[in-house]
């Protein structure tokens, strides 16, 4: 009997290589239309993207001004030139512009402004989102005393802004006073800024960090060998600044304690290298003009290196800033101090427009001690020096002894001398007005030009510093007397 159900099945049989076939071709098939599909989809992207290369986006600036005044506070004074740009990702290019932020915090000229659009506002200007902004070569000025205004600004801000190889210049009354190249910033994370540049040819770093209650700012200049750091305390704001700072300048080592408001205390300070340790308590004052009450105590001065640096720098010690206005008060211990005739010191200098006064300063060393008064000017670069020296001795025998000198009773009977005279220091050059011995043994002229001819010889012919040698001062005295 035949098997009908074999044959039926036989009937509607596929080889296995043939059902392969058909499976791969519909394989290709899926493909290809995936292919397509792709192709397609990206061909109307980049129509998507290209057209708005056609729009006139002069009309649609006033848009783009009341999203950036709204979002950035940014205001337009005029431009060159507006586009539209598809890479890196959509933009609106501004080229050629003047802007103001904020009132007038900052200003200044931007060479192109970045916009970043989303896609879904590349057609339509109206209500735009704008979450990042890029200033890209700007030259922008800041007024020293918008700076707090400036983070403030920067702080509260919600969009991002973006600032690349900008010129930023800080001036005082539209007087530059700092100059910056090639600033970098932005405020992508608040809690960590970083701003970077180049001041006076050397690149510099300033990081603003913040966790919880933990300020801190970092500013390195490393060409310079300048690493600073200042913590704040966790009520500190920028009306009200509290914090310690630790500065290291080369082989130069700062310390302190400060409180900013309207002005900057220093206590708890120590500075140290390899020719002093001191502290620098006081005050500083920034308004209505620069001043400063600084009180000094050693704990240590190698004075012999200190005239030495002195000397190796005379030019630079010898040229007072015209602004530098203040006092100093400079207190030296007998057992920190390695001069050997000076064993302590109280010296009040002040300062005022290029000019500086020593003021009642007390020298003391163990066969007595020397007030000195003095004032010293500099006009068209001829420097002088007019000084007041009131010498008192306790001791005249140990004064023959350690200077070597025959006794004899002249000596003895000198307790006080007075000197009134004035050093030339442009040409090394001392004049002695006066002379007077215990009150009333006023020496003649005649003696004093050749006390002002021995010292110019022995003592300042080449260095008017060299008159703080004390061999050289030995000798001077053993040739007067």
């Amino acid at each position: 009997m035949i098997n009908i159900i074999k044959i039926f099945s036989q009937f509607f049989h596929t080889d296995k290589k043939e059902k392969d076939y058909f499976s791969f071709k519909k394989k290709i098939k899926s493909i290809l239309f995936l292919k397509y599909t792709i192709i397609i989809i990206t061909i109307f992207f980049v129509i998507y993207l290209i057209i708005p290369k056609t729009f006139n986006y002069e009309k649609k600036l006033t848009h783009l001004e009341e999203t950036l005044s709204e979002n950035y506070k940014i205001q337009i004074i005029n431009y060159s030139v507006i586009e539209y740009n598809i890479f890196p990702s959509p933009h609106i290019d501004i080229k050629g512009l003047k802007l103001k932020i904020d009132n007038q915090i900052m200003n200044g000229k931007v060479e192109s402004l970045k916009i970043d659009l989303n896609l879904s506002q590349i057609y339509s200007f109206k209500n735009v989102n704008i979450k990042k902004i890029t200033l890209n070569n700007s030259e922008l000025f800041v007024e020293i005393k918008n700076i707090k205004n400036l983070i403030r600004y920067i702080k509260n801000l919600n969009g991002k802004i973006y600032f690349k190889n900008s010129n930023l210049k800080l001036t005082n009354n539209n007087n530059k006073i700092i100059n910056i190249n090639r600033g970098k910033f932005d405020n992508q994370n608040i809690k960590n800024l970083i701003f970077s540049g180049i001041f006076l040819e050397k690149k510099f770093k300033i990081k603003f960090i913040e966790k919880n209650n933990y300020k801190r700012v970092i500013f390195n200049l490393p060409e310079i060998g300048l690493k600073s750091e200042a913590n704040l305390t966790p009520d500190s704001g920028l009306d009200i600044l509290r914090g310690k700072i630790k500065l290291k300048i080369l082989n130069n080592n700062f310390k302190f304690d400060f409180i900013k408001n309207k002005s900057l205390e220093i206590f708890n300070s120590n500075f140290r290298n390899s020719i002093i340790q001191t502290s620098y308590d006081g005050n500083l004052n920034f308004k209505p003009y620069f001043n400063f009450d600084l009180k000094l105590n050693s704990n240590y001065l190698n004075f012999k290196k200190l005239l030495s640096q002195i000397n190796l720098n005379k030019d630079k010690f010898s040229v007072l800033n015209k602004k530098l206005n203040g006092k100093i008060n400079f207190r030296l211990n007998k057992n920190n101090f390695t001069s050997q005739l000076i064993q302590e010191a109280d010296i009040s200098l002040f300062f005022k427009n290029g000019n500086a006064k020593l003021d009642n300063s007390n020298f003391k060393f163990k066969e007595g001690n020397i007030i000195i008064n003095g004032f010293f000017t500099e006009n068209q670069g001829y420097k002088k020096f007019k000084f007041y020296i009131d010498l008192t001795l306790t001791d005249s025998k140990a004064i023959i002894k350690n200077f070597d000198l025959d006794y004899n009773q002249n000596i003895k009977n000198k307790n006080t001398i007075k000197v009134d005279g004035s050093l030339n220091l442009s040409a090394n050059k001392v004049n002695i007005k006066n002379i007077i011995i215990n009150k009333n043994n006023i020496i003649k002229k005649e003696k004093t030009e050749m006390y002002e001819k021995i010292f110019e010889e022995m003592m300042i012919k080449n260095n008017v510093l060299d008159m703080l040698d004390f061999l050289k001062f030995k000798n001077f005295i053993k040739k007067i007397y």
